[in-house]
């Protein structure tokens, strides 16, 4: 996971060297997203039928092509190919890898305990990408931009060695056949819970998409900050707020914890607005770490509650449509400040997306405090009362 987000500290330095627009970054951003979610929807339920470890073993090769050709690049083809590889690679992860630790995880572990660890690697790995990706960007003189990616396949070849020695859990039938790709459904059930928390997930997911797309871009222009290494921190905090908030709150009642994301949420955009209005990179940095919270919180309970509301046959569906969506709050927002940068400038641009951001963060909070309310699964919250 790490690697699918090393490239975003690196982006202005491609943008210097392949002369193309903060529009095109967010251009090759989104083609990961392409590849997250053709993954997800054709081949994430492939784990089921052929094994854990065959699927996570094409995830590997996948991955590991992306960055031979990271290796290789020399133009923005060669970019799109390798983000677009990644992308497959982490939507493959996601359906499989998060399954398999919790199929391995010991009885004697408290309900939910393997779960909150595989919502960490996945988020802390996205973060940690960005972070290594500048500090040997940044003190690593020769060839920066080729060391990374050497020091990243190597990693990747180990995981692949490693992963054989892993227990499989699913024992393939004979004449096994790929199952069907994911319809988007939501069953009747769970819309209630779905309406909750589509709109601050796809908000969370938008600030996500703002980071990983242009934060770097953003600190670079407006900010005066050229440290490759303060850039990729920037882009780690924000999903270091949101793991953080994940691992900690899991005992919180969902009504409560989603309305304190909502308001985090809303206070974290306006804190991107501001800062970057006062060309105060801490205020932005801070500010992402609280979204980024905010993030976490309405993502980890709003999941959980689609995925127990819906019936038992159609939860992985259910829940794979919830994530169409949050996806689609990552990419399509992105491009859309990539091309709005192009008339009005990037810092401009991102002012007043923080505070479309903060208005939507708003209004999903109003829609989970005056909404209707279900508990589900007997939930005892005071505050739903």
């Amino acid at each position: 996971m790490a690697g699918t987000t090393i490239p975003t500290p690196l982006y202005p330095i491609y943008r210097t060297d392949f002369h193309f627009s903060v529009f095109i970054v967010t251009v090759v951003f989104a083609t990961y997203v392409v590849g997250v979610l053709l993954a997800l929807f054709t081949v994430g339920r492939w784990s089921d039928v052929f094994g854990r470890i065959p699927m996570q073993v094409a995830a590997l090769l996948s991955a590991i092509a992306s960055t031979v050709l990271f290796l290789v690049a020399d133009d923005l083809t060669v970019l799109l190919v390798a983000r677009f590889f990644a992308g497959l690679a982490s939507g493959v992860f996601v359906a499989t890898a998060t399954v398999h630790i919790v199929e391995l995880a010991p009885r004697s572990w408290a309900d939910g305990k393997a779960s909150f660890l595989a919502t960490a690697i996945n988020v802390f790995g996205l973060g940690i990408g960005p972070l290594f990706g500048g500090l040997v960007v940044q003190f690593i003189s020769y060839e920066p931009l080729r060391t990374v990616f050497w020091m990243l396949l190597g990693l990747q070849l180990v995981a692949l060695l490693v992963i054989f020695f892993v227990p499989e859990t699913v024992l393939r039938p004979p004449h096994a056949r790929p199952p069907g790709i994911h319809m988007l459904t939501v069953p009747p059930s769970a819309r209630l819970a779905f309406r909750r928390a589509l709109v601050p997930g796809m908000v969370g997911f938008a600030v996500l998409g703002l980071f990983g797309a242009v934060a770097p871009s953003l600190l670079s222009e407006s900010m005066h900050i050229d440290s490759v290494a303060i850039q990729g921190l920037a882009v780690f905090g924000v999903f270091a707020g949101s793991a953080l908030m994940q691992l900690t709150t899991g005992s919180v009642p969902a009504r409560r914890l989603i309305l304190l994301g909502c308001a985090l949420l809303m206070l974290g955009c306006i804190g991107i607005s501001v800062s970057i209005l006062f060309d105060s990179a801490t205020g932005f940095i801070v500010a992402g770490v609280v979204a980024g919270a905010g993030q976490g919180a309405t993502m980890s309970k709003g999941v959980e509650q689609v995925a127990a509301a819906a019936p038992a046959d159609q939860r992985s569906a259910t829940t794979a449509t919830l994530f169409f969506c949050f996806y689609i709050g990552l990419a399509i927002p992105a491009i859309a400040i990539g091309a709005a940068a192009l008339e009005w400038g990037l810092p401009h641009t991102a002012e007043v997306f923080g505070g479309l951001c903060a208005i939507g963060a708003a209004v999903a909070l109003a829609l989970n405090y005056f909404g209707p309310y279900v508990p589900i699964q007997s939930e005892t919250d005071p505050v739903s009362n």
